[in-house]
């Protein structure tokens, strides 16, 4: 068993985690527990890792693909973090705290995607159902593999350059929520790299590939862009509350940026002015943040700090997923 010594009093919680988990999964899948349609085309969006995966910029892309072909999306987040709790809300991008009130994830969803309908609910199939009963030809659910509830017609997984995991490694004792075994419900793998690196051979068979690129820095408080190659030889710091800062740190020195310090909190975590002023101490030529933090609002707007835009980069099997929306889409 592959776990570092502090984590030896955690396996038995991640053996019941773990096993519960396939015993619950298998259980959908015979039908000992009901599954629920809605009336629409789902696809879902998911992960065996909790957090990190990159689950919602591909969400994204798989609603923006959806409306190419003529579809109207209906988008489905949890909200998780929002001050809305567990209240199904239409989510509104243009509310004037609508990351703190829905939730930064699916705010940051609906400002994207101005044209879908998009739900944050902790009851995803009451989100779905209502994003259908608005209007939507197709929905898709953010992080949707571990809610069986849900009647899905394309079943996606994203894995990272770790691929699937261990027993050992399910949750209290690591950040699997499932192990390698879950991955027989997948329709389509897909392999996704948060640092900008380009996707190397994944641990196990994956039909898409992609990679998160950087594209411009964005100045909230005066509205001004520049192009992300003006980083280049610049001293910077970084601030952020995200699952894998690492990713975000990588990703900002591929642009050739010098990273002179950095404070990460805790993912959806509060961003604090007196983070603001530790940076600000070691002056450096930029201070950079993620899209997800700006979208929590708090001390970012109006404080000089300049947000990081990325897009998700398809480069191996954009064909294969093209196909099957196509196929989704035909049934709506």
């Amino acid at each position: 068993m592959n776990a570092p010594p502090g984590r030896w009093a955690l396996l038995p919680a991640a053996a019941v985690v773990g096993g519960a988990n396939a015993v619950r999964r298998a259980a959908y899948r015979r039908g000992w527990l009901p599954v629920h349609r809605i009336g629409a085309p789902v696809v879902s969006v998911g992960a065996l890792r909790a957090g990190g995966s990159g689950k919602t910029p591909a969400t994204a892309l798989v609603a923006e693909e959806l409306q190419g072909l003529g579809m109207r999306v209906g988008v489905v987040h949890s909200g998780y973090a929002g001050a809305a709790r567990r209240r199904l809300l239409r989510v509104d991008p243009d509310h004037p705290r609508a990351g703190y009130y829905y939730g930064d994830e699916a705010a940051l969803l609906a400002r994207w995607l101005p044209d879908a309908i998009v739900v944050r609910g902790a009851d995803k199939v009451a989100a779905a159902a209502h994003a259908a009963a608005s209007g939507a030809d197709v929905v898709v659910l953010d992080d949707g593999f571990q809610h069986r509830r849900l009647a899905r017609d394309l079943e996606i997984v994203l894995l990272d350059e770790h691929g699937p995991r261990p027993w050992t490694s399910c949750m209290p004792a690591g950040d699997a929520r499932e192990t390698g075994g879950a991955l027989s419900a997948a329709d389509l793998r897909w392999y996704h790299r948060r640092d900008g690196a380009a996707p190397a051979r994944a641990r196990c068979a994956t039909v898409i590939s992609s990679r998160l690129v950087a594209r411009s820095l964005f100045d909230p408080a005066s509205g001004d862009s520049r192009d992300v190659g003006w980083l280049a030889g610049r001293r910077v710091s970084l601030l952020a509350g995200v699952a894998r800062p690492g990713a975000f740190t990588r990703l900002v020195r591929r642009q050739q940026a010098e990273v002179v310090d950095t404070v990460f909190v805790r993912d959806h975590g509060k961003l604090r002015q007196r983070h603001l002023r530790r940076l600000r101490r070691g002056r450096p030529d930029a201070i950079l943040c993620t899209e997800k933090d700006l979208a929590r609002g708090g001390p970012l707007a109006g404080s000089g700090v300049w947000v990081l835009r990325c897009a998700v980069e398809i480069t191996g099997g954009g064909e294969l997923l093209e196909q099957a929306l196509r196929t989704v889409a035909c049934c709506a």
